[in-house]
């Protein structure tokens, strides 16, 4: 999975004297989020899932009623949230994609191998059975 964040913006933005404390905010937000995204899209974790959903609904928003919407975080930030929004439905889709193929292969897997184990047990029960050379 590749990852989705502001990074480059950050390095780029935060090494010049122009960017406003409001802007460190917001990107402080935005990388914060796109984290909790990232590490809770597939995640084993409750609270890890949760956190990805506040974040997925937060993005899919196209509120602007108060200063940390996703719009408002990236209209501060001079980012387009479509191209955001996009990136992140790719990511997603991607990791449900990849999350079924994985549970498909191993379905496949358990039920070639209790196929094998039942087709084991079914030539043992059908072979004669021996009687012991000391109970004759």
């Amino acid at each position: 999975m590749s990852k989705l964040n502001t990074q480059n913006h950050s390095d780029s933005t935060t090494n010049r004297s122009d960017i406003s404390p409001t802007q460190r905010v917001m990107l402080a937000v935005l990388n914060d989020a796109l984290a909790r995204f990232e590490r809770g899209v597939c995640s084993a974790k409750a609270t890890e899932r949760q956190e990805f959903n506040e974040v997925d609904n937060w993005v899919a928003s196209d509120e602007t009623d108060w200063p940390f919407t996703f719009e408002n975080v990236c209209a501060c930030l001079n980012l387009d949230p479509d191209y955001l929004r996009n990136g992140l439905r790719r990511m997603k889709r991607d990791a449900f994609t990849s999350a079924q193929l994985k549970a498909q292969a191993g379905s496949e897997t358990a039920s070639t191998s209790t196929t094998k184990a039942r087709g084991n047990a079914d030539k043992r029960r059908s072979m004669p059975r021996r009687s012991h050379p000391t109970s004759r």
